[in-house]
C-alpha cells in the first residue's frame, strides 16, 4: 500500500484513507506504516466534505 501511494503521489494524487476500524488502524501502526503521509477519516462522508472543502 505504501509503494502505491508513493506513486500515485509522483503523479499529483493526494491520498485519503477512510472507514478503517480501530483493529485494523492498528495493525496498520504496528506494521510500520506511517499514517502522517496521507488523510485519514473515520467515515467516507467526512473525507469526501474534506476534498471538496479543500477545492
Amino acid at each position: 500500500m505504501e509503494q502505491l501511494i508513493d506513486a500515485l503521489k509522483l503523479v499529483g494524487v493526494v491520498c485519503t484513507l477512510s472507514g478503517v476500524r480501530p483493529k485494523v488502524a492498528r495493525a496498520v501502526v504496528e506494521y510500520g506504516f506511517e499514517l502522517e503521509t496521507i488523510q485519514v477519516e473515520s467515515v467516507l462522508s467526512t473525507a469526501i466534505e474534506a476534498k471538496f472543502a479543500a477545492i
